[in-house]
Order: C-alpha cells, then sequence, then structure tokens
C-alpha cells in the first residue's frame, strides 16, 4: 500500500480554524501597527507641548516637519493639513482686520481667500472623518473635529466681508 492511502484527508472544519487563525494574526497584526503610529505621534506632540487647549504649537513648522518624517499619511497628513490650516487662518482673519480698518472695504481677492479657507475646512474635515477609531483620543482627534465644525466661525467672516462694499 501507498502512503496516500494511509493519509487521512483534512476536513473542512480545519480549514475553517485556520481560516480564523489567519484572519486573527492579520488582525493584531494590523491593530499593532496602527498603536505603534498613534503612540509614535503622540510622542511628537508631547514633544512639541501640543495638548488638547493648544493644538498648534509654537514652532509649529518643525512640528509639521516631523510628523512628515513619520510616514503615517493615514494620521499625520491631517494634522500636518490643519496645522497650515490655522496658519492660513490667521492670515485671513488679519487680511478681513485690515479691509475694515484701513480701507472700509474690502478685496475680492479677500473674499476669494475666505471661500476658499471654506472650501478646505470642508475638505479637512471629511479627511478628520474618514478615520475613527478609539485609540485616536490620544492625539486629540476629536478635539480638531470639534474645532472644525463649531469653534471656527469662518462663515461669519464671510457674510461680513460680503456685506462691506469691494474696492
Amino acid at each position: 500500500m501507498s502512503l496516500a492511502h494511509t493519509r487521512k484527508h483534512s476536513t473542512f472544519i480545519g480549514h475553517i480554524i485556520v481560516l480564523i487563525l489567519t484572519i486573527a494574526i492579520f488582525y493584531f497584526f494590523m491593530n499593532y501597527i496602527s498603536n505603534y503610529q498613534i503612540n509614535t505621534i503622540s510622542k511628537i506632540n508631547s514633544k512639541y507641548g501640543v495638548t488638547e487647549n493648544s493644538l498648534i504649537p509654537s514652532n509649529y513648522s518643525s512640528y509639521a516637519t516631523e510628523l512628515e518624517k513619520t510616514n503615517f499619511d493615514k494620521y499625520s497628513k491631517p494634522l500636518i493639513d490643519y496645522v497650515y490650516f490655522y496658519k492660513d487662518a490667521k492670515k485671513i482673519d488679519r487680511y478681513y482686520k485690515y479691509a475694515v480698518f484701513e480701507n472700509q472695504c474690502i478685496t475680492r481677492i479677500t473674499i476669494t481667500k475666505i471661500e476658499m479657507q471654506i472650501q478646505e475646512r470642508d475638505r479637512l474635515l471629511e479627511e478628520f472623518k474618514k478615520v475613527d477609531s478609539i485609540k485616536l483620543s490620544k492625539i486629540f482627534w476629536n478635539r480638531y473635529i470639534d474645532i472644525l465644525e463649531n469653534k471656527y466661525e469662518i462663515d461669519e467672516l464671510r457674510e461680513m466681508a460680503r456685506a462691506m462694499p469691494i474696492c
């Protein structure tokens, strides 16, 4: 007799068990990678003094550069975009205040910049909402969403700018 006749054939249940084990190993591996990325960003945040109340560090350019070096696009790209979004928002606010106090009129360019800022806010908000995890509280993810949804008053600024005469 040959060995092929004495060997037991694999069963359907055996295949299911191997499949479940493979899926479990893959899940735990992906979970480990995700935790590593979030912990790395959390360490960068603590290094630059980023807290829930102060999301933009004073040395924001090196903060953004260090986040770029991590290559964790899923988590770091929205954070980097938020830093530059915040800096642009401060510039637009200065342009508006200058227009109100110095000229008593507003330029079309400033109105266009405000409109572009609204589009950028909506894009950035979608980028933040796309990523969802319980572990993201370490890097204050929900705080970024809250600020973009509720605290950032660019729509009111647009209405005030539209009410002003155009230079």
